[in-house]
């Protein structure tokens, strides 16, 4: 699997080691922040993955020709994008996505994505010294654990 996705173009290979830190399903224009370029260069990094039956189109074309949702064909696909990536260079990657992410989140979708920003942000912790930057990370955090409790809590069966 490693010798058929070194094959492809090496912005083939870049995009498709991003998806990979996204996960098995990737949405265009999350991954086209995560990239910082716009979703019509993303997708044309895209076709060769798509070519050689690497991704899948999970939706169809929108109105401006691009297929928005994918998945990768098999995990084993998205284990090897991912293992393209120097194990050194990971948190570097996954802090890199989380600031994208949060960067380019408005605050009122900020709800929306917490789990996926924390969880970028969290892989990379290490890396961070500033202890502003840690605060506002802890913060996010929070709102994720405060989010994931209300969540469990709704669900819950109530005992009298």
């Amino acid at each position: 699997m490693l010798v058929k996705l070194k094959k492809l173009p090496e912005s083939t290979q870049q995009i498709i080691r991003l998806a990979a830190c996204i996960g098995a399903e990737f949405d265009l224009d999350v991954l086209s922040i995560v990239c910082n370029k716009s979703p019509q260069l993303v997708f044309l990094d895209l076709l060769a993955a798509l070519q050689n039956g690497l991704i899948q189109p999970l939706s169809e074309l929108d109105e401006n020709l691009l297929i928005k949702e994918h998945k990768f064909l098999h995990d084993r696909v998205q284990q090897a994008a991912y293992a393209l990536i120097d194990e050194a260079h990971k948190q570097v990657v996954h802090l890199q996505i989380g600031h994208n992410l949060l960067e380019k989140t408005l605050p009122e979708q900020l709800s929306e994505r917490i789990f996926e920003i924390v969880d970028h942000l969290n892989h990379g912790i290490e890396l961070i010294t500033e202890q502003s930057e840690r605060n506002e990370i802890a913060r996010l955090n929070l709102i994720a654990s405060q989010k994931a409790k209300a969540a469990i809590a709704c669900c819950l069966p109530v005992h009298s």
